[in-house]
């Protein structure tokens, strides 16, 4: 078969996990590469464009490791995630509404 038709979603993990492996690998082998030309081409505008394209791989590879990073981090809040609830009210609160009435002359007496 030629074509992949399988969606996205049911892609298995290991299988995404392997993909992002592989991806990880060819983005070094530019890396190094591009390192290789950068220092042997001749002429400004050469080496600048080696920069760039160093620089690209760079960020490629950083945008990678910081998703697999994400990821397991993520899995890590699901985990503890489960615990007791944590209540909305703030911790010098009672939870017990009160009342207060001035009288215009700047005294005010708590209502019962």
């Amino acid at each position: 078969m030629i074509y992949n038709d399988t969606p996205k979603d049911q892609i298995t993990a290991p299988e995404s996990g392997m993909r992002r492996d592989d991806r990880l690998k060819a983005l070094e082998r530019e890396l190094k590469k591009a390192q290789q030309m950068y220092e042997v081409v001749v002429g400004f505008q050469g080496r600048i464009k080696w920069r760039r394209e160093m620089e690209a791989v760079q960020h490629e590879i950083r945008k990678i490791t910081e998703s697999e990073a994400e990821l397991e981090a993520g899995l890590d809040n699901d985990e503890m995630s489960e615990g007791p609830e944590i209540p909305l009210t703030h911790p010098n609160e009672s939870g017990v509404t009160a009342g207060v009435k001035g009288d215009g002359s700047g005294t005010f007496s708590a209502l019962t």
